[in-house]
């Protein structure tokens, strides 16, 4: 990961260092430069110009799948991924939540309009005032942003969030047809493994980072994000501490992509006797 400016977001970046799945985006402190071959996109920008069909159009004809609802999922993956990650991740371990407004985000496209890492051209967090340092407090850090409490916290989170995915998703949805539900629910799925996912590596408690998701989800669909069923908390093995991974709630449909591939472990299509067999091969001591 490449790194330039942390500034207020250092104690996320710190936080996330002993993971070894932390799939951050390049955090800038100014916009990219131009470079030969590359055009950079960002994000609002790349909504309002009708830019968002010939990139998925592209994506999914140079890199895949070809059936379009994996597709579809695919590419939303290929540059939400590490947002959802920060948004997630910097929230269960750090308890600030970075700002993920459009107009930071930015996105290098080659010729062939495929996308490269996304980046970030901010440093900006929210903190609830409980953790907040007398830096944050007293407005000498003017990109910290200090809210009441935890539920303030996933309240902003989560306007940024829909602020963010919001447009793209409406335009990916009317060029493929592909649902808005099964696109946010993708969305809404990673926010839960993106804590998960960290508290495992460390050692924390499942239940509780399972627990913190679900607050942070509730909110975003309290925002308006559509889904059709929320992610779940699966224990495999319940008489052990680690016995536990997560379930989507919406499929990602890579099984129409690959009928060998068969339906993913997390799949909530899955038969959950052969998902506890599964989960146990895969995380079991």
């Amino acid at each position: 990961m490449q790194v330039s400016d942390r500034g207020p977001l250092t104690p996320v970046v710190e936080a996330c260092a002993g993971l070894t799945f932390a799939p951050l985006p390049v955090l800038l402190s100014a916009p990219p430069q131009e470079q030969e071959g590359i055009r950079w996109w960002r994000l609002d920008r790349l909504v309002e110009e009708g830019m968002i069909g010939p990139a998925f159009d592209a994506f999914r004809e140079l890199r895949g799948p070809q059936q379009i609802s994996a597709a579809s999922v695919h590419f939303l993956k290929s540059f939400g991924r590490e947002l959802i990650f920060l948004a997630a991740a910097g929230t269960y371990l750090s308890g600030r939540s970075a700002d993920l407004s459009p107009r930071l985000v930015w996105l290098p496209a080659d010729e062939n309009n495929l996308f490269g890492d996304v980046h970030i051209v901010s440093s900006r967090v929210a903190v609830p005032s409980d953790i907040a340092d007398i830096t944050d407090i007293t407005g000498q850090a003017p990109d910290t942003v200090v809210v009441g409490d935890e539920n303030e916290l996933d309240e902003w989170t989560s306007a940024h969030i829909m602020a963010l995915f919001g447009p793209v998703i409406d335009a990916l949805s009317a060029h493929t047809r592909v649902g808005r539900r099964t696109l946010w629910g993708y969305v809404v799925d990673m926010l839960g493994f993106y804590m998960l996912n960290p508290a495992r590596k460390l050692g924390n408690d499942l239940d509780l980072a399972w627990r913190r998701s679900e607050r942070l989800m509730n909110s975003l669909l309290a925002a308006g994000a559509p889904i059709r069923k929320e992610p779940r908390l699966f224990w495999f093995q319940p008489e052990k501490p680690s016995g536990a991974w997560g379930v989507r709630g919406t499929c990602c449909f890579d099984f129409r992509a690959d009928p060998e591939h068969g339906y993913c472990i997390t799949c909530p299509l899955e038969n959950d006797t052969v998902r506890q067999t599964k989960f146990a091969e895969a995380f079991g001591d």
